[in-house]
């Protein structure tokens, strides 16, 4: 629409040749591929749901087998059932080892040697709370409840407090370091948590694709077949009551430039999804305290 208005143009070589025609015929096919792209990922989503009894069993063993350990961690009887509840039962169990860590150096004999070590319990204190603040309100399944799961950095908790464990031995007393390899233990359950989290958020939202992709599908393959077998571009003034342009555009080339872009909601859901999975995908490429580039890297003085 923008070169329809300021740029070189022939009206006149679009109402009388058969471009429209060759531009949604293409467009046709672009969406006819859309839709078995999508079909594909919605049959790779459902292979991973496919399997023997055996994997099933297995598969829940394991789940159980976590929860426990988790349990046993964050000393509570039994786990929260949903994904949010359950990262927030985590953070709490952080802060509460924080405490004991904090607790611990206090009654060390040395405190004053272990300043960097009560600087990275105040910072992993503050950010666990506000990770716990924002899953408050968010459910399963929005952005908004993965965002505050993507931003946790727990790569460098794990890879700083080893760090400066490492370096405080002989400052901290024993029940210091008991503290501070469960806060390490605990830390470590982020990891695995936060990849099913991640996987739980992708199976959604590759059923959401298929979804979307495949209900604007059918009316935008309806308004290409029209655009294609139908559309006569010279009627389009007699359709409007008369009206032959707006703001000096071709009410013809108008009403095109409007059905394609209604044509093109397949292709824009599509990208719209991939693009956050992708995203999602760069934020969480690892598992444990490796870091891909420097950002990720603990600032330290």
């Amino acid at each position: 629409m923008i070169f329809g208005l300021y740029g070189p143009r022939s009206i006149q070589k679009f109402l009388s040749t058969g471009t429209i025609g060759t531009l949604f015929y293409a467009l046709m096919t672009g969406i006819i591929t859309t839709v078995t792209l999508v079909l594909t990922l919605s049959q790779f989503g459902l292979s991973q749901q496919l399997s023997d009894l055996g994997s099933f069993r297995d598969h829940m063993n394991n789940s159980m087998e976590f929860r426990r350990d988790a349990e046993n961690h964050i000393d509570v009887g039994v786990s929260p059932g949903q994904p949010t509840e359950f990262f927030q039962a985590l953070a709490r169990a952080v802060e509460e080892k924080l405490d004991g860590l904090d607790g611990a150096m206090a009654d060390g004999d040395n405190p004053s040697e272990t300043g960097e070590v009560a600087e990275y319990i105040d910072v992993v204190r503050a950010y666990s709370e506000d990770e716990r603040e924002q899953l408050e309100t968010p459910t399963f399944g929005s952005f908004g409840a993965l965002l505050p799961v993507l931003n946790h950095n727990y790569s460098w908790k794990i890879y700083l407090g080893r760090q400066l464990r490492d370096e405080h031995a002989d400052e901290l007393s024993e029940e210091a370091m008991e503290q501070f390899d469960e806060l390490i233990e605990t830390l470590l359950f982020f990891g695995p948590t936060r990849e099913y989290f991640k996987s739980l958020y992708f199976q959604r939202e590759l059923v959401g694709v298929g979804r979307a992709v495949l209900y604007a599908a059918l009316p935008a393959i309806a308004l290409t077949a029209y655009m294609m077998v139908l559309f006569d571009p010279t009627a389009v003034s007699d359709w409007l009551f008369g009206v032959t342009d707006v703001v000096g555009v071709s009410t013809g080339f108008l009403f095109v430039g409007v059905v394609f872009a209604l044509s093109l909601l397949p292709f824009a859901l599509l990208l719209a999804y991939l693009l956050r999975l992708l995203t999602v995908m760069n934020r969480t490429l690892t598992i444990g305290p490796f870091f891909l580039n420097e950002s990720q890297l603990p600032e330290r003085e």
